[in-house]
């Protein structure tokens, strides 16, 4: 099999674990899978081997047998991926942590304050989001309100600068090259840009990891500026969908109290403060016609924004959670046409950090070397 292909099934479908790999994933040596968030994030991280890439993953994972999808198998040694009793490819797990053992001051696990995501280290800096409050006003592929266990909904700046203080001290510390910060939306006019840009400004004090982050459009431009200033080398402002409808239908609190109108001119502010390559927005697919959101595709790169496609994945403790994931076909369809949208704007499909694509319907040769950083 393709290693395009596999990614497609892995985001779609998931991956069985098989019985002679279970005992080894949770004998606490490895990364073990944590409830997964939101659409477009968590569950179980590895790394598939073949044809001389690594390619980063993290999907829906099942302990059910299934014998006509995707498995993970241990042999005593190494983990493998099989398709009806046939090895397609060997797979390398993320071995645990040792930081997520640690506790702060505080007494919070410092697991729960921030969690690596391979070359990555996530900061769910709220933990919780004002949308997600209300059925009228959450999106509806969403879960964040149900992970409280595995990210802490109320992290102080002491906290998340101690568990920093830790990773940067482990064996992680050469190894972590981005710090993403984002994590809810709160309910403040700069929907959190003030703060994300003061931890910036501590964080390039402590670390020389690549500072991100990840919000919804705040009121002004000034704020976008503030986080740039501060140090922020990257923004991710999601646009979702290529439709009015489905914004409207699955992203009720934004289209209401923030507006689509406000989330195209924000990511134009956007380009023009941090540069083209700089800006990416993630588009979840396979709830809308393919043909919207190509729109998106070609919007975004014409300006300079990194597309990202996220498949859609139907989660427990959501509103869609009962709604099936998009056919594979349709994943790879939607791919390639938008690969050749994007080149047509000599862009890219994102994101541009290999492991960061982990998610995300997109591959580490989608990103040309002078992007990468």
């Amino acid at each position: 099999m393709q290693i395009t292909f596999l990614k497609a099934i892995l985001l779609t479908k998931g991956v069985t674990i098989d019985g002679s790999a279970r005992s080894e994933i949770w004998s606490g040596r490895w990364k073990a899978p944590r409830m997964v968030r939101s659409g477009m994030s968590g569950g179980l991280e590895f790394y598939l081997v073949l044809g001389g890439y690594k390619v980063a993953v993290s999907c829906l994972y099942s302990l059910e047998t299934d014998d006509e999808g995707l498995v993970i198998i241990h042999d005593g040694q190494k983990f493998y991926l099989s398709f009806k009793g046939e090895i397609v490819c060997e797979v390398e797990l993320v071995p645990q942590p040792s930081y997520y053992a640690l506790s702060t001051t505080s007494g919070k696990k410092m697991a729960s304050v921030a969690q690596q995501c391979f070359t990555k280290l996530a900061v769910g800096v709220y933990g919780s989001c004002a949308l997600n409050q209300s059925p009228k006003t959450a999106c509806a592929f969403c879960a964040i309100h149900a992970a409280k266990k595995t990210d802490s909904p109320n992290k102080s700046d002491d906290e998340i600068f101690e568990t920093v203080h830790a990773v940067a001290d482990s064996e992680l510390g050469n190894h972590i090259d981005i710090i993403m910060l984002g994590g809810g939306t709160p309910n403040t006019p700069d929907k959190g840009a003030k703060r994300f840009a003061s931890l910036s400004v501590r964080l390039k004090k402590i670390v020389p990891w690549r500072v991100t982050a990840m919000l919804v459009p705040p009121k002004s431009a000034t704020d976008l500026r503030r986080l740039h200033d501060a140090g922020v080398k990257e923004v991710s402002i999601n646009l979702e969908f290529g439709s009015d409808k489905a914004f409207a239908q699955f992203t009720p609190g934004k289209a209401g109290l923030i507006g689509r109108r406000r989330y195209f001119d924000c990511l134009e502010e956007a380009v023009k403060i941090f540069g083209a390559g700089n800006v990416q927005s993630l588009l979840v697919t396979g709830l809308e016609p393919m043909d919207e959101t190509l729109w998106a595709v070609d919007w975004l790169a014409e300006r300079g924004i990194i597309p990202v496609l996220s498949p859609f994945r139907p989660l427990p403790f959501t509103l869609l959670e009962k709604e099936c994931p998009p056919e594979v076909n349709d994943v790879l369809s939607l791919y390639f046409e938008a690969r050749k949208v994007v080149a047509s704007h000599k862009m890219f499909l994102g994101p541009r950090c290999a492991p960061c694509q982990c998610n995300t319907m997109a591959l580490p040769w989608d990103v040309p070397n002078s992007f990468i950083t």
